[in-house]
């Protein structure tokens, strides 16, 4: 009687062990899925880059993009009143944010110099020296 007993808690800690393996590969296979849920609700975002009233638009779909100057900018603005490494747009929490760089004339964001990070809405105007860009997503 007693080996019987042993036999069904041996059976049963077997399978409460395959069930807590079991478990942990659910738990880590939706961890790499939700990764993948948040790549794909990256907003793609476009910006209308506006001089004397020349406009051109760019779309990015990426994490974060920058603004500036420089050559290795993802968005080149060749004007001696924009920073090498002006302004950095950058997507998290489901949301764009904007952050000036130490600019030396800083960044406006509808007309109003920002501090530190701030959320973008769509239509949001960003003033990187003569440049006006309109973000739509």
């Amino acid at each position: 009687m007693i080996e019987i007993i042993i036999l069904i808690l041996r059976i049963l800690m077997v399978v409460i062990l395959y069930g807590f393996i079991t478990w942990i590969f659910i738990i880590i296979w939706k961890s790499f899925k939700g990764t993948d849920r948040v790549r794909s609700e990256l907003l793609e975002v476009t910006l209308n880059i506006n001089q004397n009233n020349v406009i051109t638009k760019r779309t990015f779909r990426r994490l974060q993009i920058t603004i500036g100057r420089d050559q290795n900018c993802d968005l080149q603005l060749d004007d001696h009143t924009v920073s090498a490494n002006h302004c950095q747009l950058y997507f998290d929490k489901q949301r764009w944010w904007v952050t000036d760089n130490g600019s030396t004339n800083g960044t406006l964001v509808n007309g109003t110099k920002i501090k530190s990070p701030l959320v973008l809405t769509s239509g949001d105007k960003l003033y990187c020296g003569v440049y006006e860009i309109e973000l739509i997503y």
